[in-house]
């Protein structure tokens, strides 16, 4: 599903940018990996993860925090698609945009240690199943800050909107105000979903090395706080391309984003998420 889903968005794309390709009077020319006016990418990532949530009562001290994969029982690591598209209009400029879905379920039989998850109590013995549903999409300009063919060093704005969506499904042992709710076969279901734009800043540097070999690496980050509301983000890549064919070519690298996110004002999440992965990633791009 996914994967068809960002097939036909990325061709999408190519043909709209293929369209737009006749109007670019002023498209770079010249080096085959830095001044390309048109670039999409596809490829695999093989992240390992690392997630954890505390959902807090309306009322009282916040909740328990729960690592997703030691006490929730989801998967440390995991294959999914990704890509982007990147649009040079001329020398100095350059968009992009990226985007990554993560989705993970999992479920714990007996829980051996007392949780506090939102306004209810779980107790040893009960039991918890977890859908964690994680979409991240990075939007980004750059300005070429010493244009030439060989060298690209870019000075980088954008904005990242990560959607966490969690739902807790607790049965068993599970208590209200030191009240057992209902039997044993009772699913309480605890929600905790938040859409988190955070701006970005960073730098990227890539060099050719021959006609055929280019080396490219980012770093882009972002921390904020106001209003009972603190978020943050690491956004790192480093790449080895390699393109034999005019337009084609494969690429080799590494990925390390980290976000947390945490709101206790009265009409937000309640909670805290924090969010990492690290891992390599193989893709192929069409250049033209």
């Amino acid at each position: 599903m996914m994967f068809r889903f960002m097939s036909r968005g990325l061709l999408a794309s190519a043909l709209i940018l293929q369209a737009m390709h006749v109007h670019a009077d002023d498209a770079p020319q010249g080096s085959a990996f830095l001044e390309d006016t048109y670039t999409l990418w596809l490829g695999g990532f093989f992240p390992s993860l690392d997630s954890e949530i505390r959902l807090d009562p309306e009322m009282g001290s916040p909740g328990d925090g729960m690592d997703f994969e030691d006490t929730l029982g989801l998967a440390d690591g995991k294959s999914v698609m990704f890509g982007g598209v990147k649009w040079r209009p001329s020398l100095r400029h350059l968009i992009e945009f990226e985007f990554i879905q993560l989705n993970r379920s999992g479920q714990v039989a007996g829980i051996s240690e007392r949780l506090e998850i939102g306004d209810y109590e779980v107790r040893v013995g009960a039991d918890i199943q977890t859908v964690f549903d994680v979409a991240i999409g990075r939007f980004t300009y750059g300005y070429d800050l010493a244009p030439n063919h060989d060298i690209a060093l870019n000075l980088k704005a954008g904005i990242h909107v990560s959607s966490f969506d969690t739902v807790l499904q607790l049965s068993g042992a599970v208590f209200k105000d030191g009240v057992v709710v209902g039997d044993p076969t009772t699913v309480i279901e605890q929600n905790g979903s938040i859409t988190a734009p955070l701006p970005h800043f960073g730098l990227s540097y890539g060099q050719e090395i021959s006609r055929t070999v280019a080396v490219r690496a980012q770093a882009l980050l972002f921390a904020i706080k106001y209003d009972g509301y603190k978020g943050s983000l690491l956004d790192f890549g480093a790449d080895i391309q390699y393109r034999p064919w005019e337009k084609f070519g494969l690429g080799a690298g590494v990925r390390y984003f980290r976000t947390t996110v945490e709101d206790d004002s009265d009409t937000g999440l309640r909670g805290k998420f924090s969010y990492e992965y690290v891992g390599p990633v193989i893709y192929g791009t069409w250049s033209f």
